[in-house]
């Protein structure tokens, strides 16, 4: 018999709350976000003001810039709506994988 899930007690099914390499792409890889920032900073002054604009918390915001939680396909096109990112350059803020030190 299964134990019953009760919100906010039950771990997610992928992985220990606070671990930073939950939602790092289906396969692991880590995406690096400093161009978004530096992006975001320059449109929106701050990160703060970005997410209002988005739509969601300072706190996902943040969780996705750190890979924790994956931006989705419609936050990806606002983003670039809103950041006014020419459509060739979308991988380039979005898509920059990780470089990882062994």
């Amino acid at each position: 018999m299964m134990a019953p899930v009760v919100p906010g007690r039950n771990p997610p099914p992928w992985g220990i709350v606070g671990n930073h390499n939950l939602m790092k792409g289906c396969d692991g890889m880590a995406f690096n976000y400093s161009k978004l920032r530096g992006r975001i900073r320059e449109k929106f002054g701050s990160e703060g003001r970005f997410a209002d604009a988005m739509g969601m918390s300072k706190q996902t915001l943040s969780a996705k810039l750190n890979n924790r939680i994956q931006f989705t396909q419609d936050e990806i096109r606002l983003a670039n709506m809103l950041l006014d990112i020419p459509a060739d350059e979308i991988a380039a803020y979005f898509f920059a994988e990780e470089v990882q030190v062994p």
